[in-house]
């Protein structure tokens, strides 16, 4: 897995990715998506995310 600059790369609008959100008061990572205009990050509840720095792609879920 690997931490993305939204500066240099953008993830599909309305894909659920892990964002990072620098100034976060508590707990900076969380899952959320861009619009489907990709002009604004949303938390995966749809409340508008802070300032995203960074996303990266869940990871694959354990073999069994």
């Amino acid at each position: 897995m690997k931490w993305i600059r939204v500066d240099d790369e953008m993830p599909e609008t309305e894909e659920t990715v892990l964002i990072y959100m620098p100034e976060a008061e508590t707990e900076p990572i969380w899952p959320g998506y861009l619009n489907d205009s990709g002009s604004c990050w949303l938390l995966a509840d749809g409340m508008p995310a802070g300032r995203v720095t960074h996303w990266m792609h869940f990871p694959f879920p354990p073999k069994e």
